[in-house]
């Protein structure tokens, strides 16, 4: 199993480095550490004991702080072999000690069970993710118009964790993003349908919660498989807008002179957890005679840019306002729409143009970054 490390400015995903099967003792039993289980500072993994039963042991301390259970035996306990298993393990960021853990086991065509955990140097407890998970994820696959949405079996990844900067205190909450997928088992036809949700983790008097967030519940994208059309990218917009509307953001603003006499320059960002999701930058003379760009993120990576030139900056003296839109997948320039028709990607200037797009959004993003000091 291949662990996942991705770092997005100041989003944070720590989860396990690669490890081979290693054997270890501690208090009061002995087992098998699980590949890819062990969390990067080498704290805590999940062990397959002689018993043949899956805990998590503090390494340091050579003791078990929690023997995960489940309501049945189906693909659990995971174990090297099982027959079409996995287990992939995210570990939250150090708070005071304690830290939360995510446990996706999965199945050939699902995800099996998934859990909450949360662990410290002493004891740990567990709750069951699974019905936040399939609750959400078929309300949104619903709201996409996914083929047979009650008939579709989800898998799910977890691509982040979005911790706050600075060191964490035990009653800090933690965001995760989760990245799902449904598919109708051994269908003749294509009926996959994708989407990220994002949870809240939180310690309670109760347990621990975990909640799914955002404006409406949504805070990314829910897209049909069948492929990246213009309807997709709208709905990316649609999504990161009612966030804002809804003041679920933090605002940043900046203002600086132009380059040239007379102008002004104006940057609103809207980030989450420092992250920025959505920029709106100007470029102005005055009402009637500007430039402004609108850059939509998810996940850190930009996904649309609308911009819109009126006036003198049109550069046509008979064109008073032009509108553009560029779509991008994976920071590949996929569509282009101009004045409302799209443009031929094998347009010589496609391909030079999408760059551009790109190298503007960083350098303009990073006015932001620099104003709320994240790196």
């Amino acid at each position: 199993m291949k662990t996942k490390v991705s770092l997005c400015l100041s989003c944070l995903l720590l989860t396990s480095a690669s490890l081979e099967a290693q054997e270890i003792k501690y208090v009061g039993g002995s087992g098998t550490i699980l590949e890819g289980t062990k969390s990067a500072d080498g704290e805590f993994a999940v062990v397959l004991t002689e018993a043949g039963n899956n805990v998590v042991v503090n390494l340091r301390e050579r003791a078990e702080v929690l023997k995960l259970t489940a309501e049945d035996d189906w693909q659990f306990p995971y174990f090297p072999g099982l027959n079409h298993g996995s287990l992939d393990v995210t570990w939250g960021p150090d708070q005071e000690g304690s830290r939360f853990g995510v446990l996706i086991f999965g199945a050939k065509w699902e995800t099996a069970k998934a859990f909450l955990i949360e662990v410290d140097p002493e004891r740990g407890s567990q709750t069951n993710l699974m019905p936040v998970l399939n609750d959400a994820a078929l309300k949104w696959a619903r709201a996409s118009g996914a083929q047979d949405p009650d008939g579709l079996s989800f898998t799910y990844t977890v691509t982040g964790v979005d911790a706050p900067g600075g060191d964490m205190v035990i009653t800090d909450p933690l965001d995760i993003r989760v990245e799902y997928y449904g598919e109708i088992p051994k269908a003749e036809e294509e009926t996959g349908t994708r989407g990220t949700l994002k949870l809240r983790l939180t310690r309670t008097g109760k347990g621990l919660v975990a909640k799914e967030i955002g404006a409406g519940g949504a805070v990314a994208p829910v897209a049909n498989q069948g492929g990246l059309d213009a309807e997709h990218f709208s709905e990316v917009r649609d999504v990161i807008r009612k966030e804002v509307a809804a003041g679920g953001l933090k605002k940043v603003k900046v203002h600086r002179p132009g380059e040239t006499k007379g102008r002004t320059l104006s940057y609103m960002g809207h980030v989450e957890a420092n992250v920025l999701k959505r920029l709106v930058y100007v470029d102005s003379e005055n009402d009637d005679n500007e430039t402004f760009l609108i850059y939509y993120w998810v996940d850190g990576l930009l996904v649309s840019a609308t911009e819109v030139r009126k006036g003198m900056d049109t550069e046509m003296s008979e064109i008073a306002r032009t509108s553009e839109t560029y779509n991008f997948d994976k920071e590949r320039l996929v569509g282009w729409i101009r004045d409302g028709e799209a443009v031929d990607p094998d347009t010589e200037s496609f391909a030079q143009l999408g760059f551009g797009v790109l190298e503007q959004s960083i350098e303009r993003a990073g006015v932001i970054y620099a104003e709320i000091g994240a790196d």
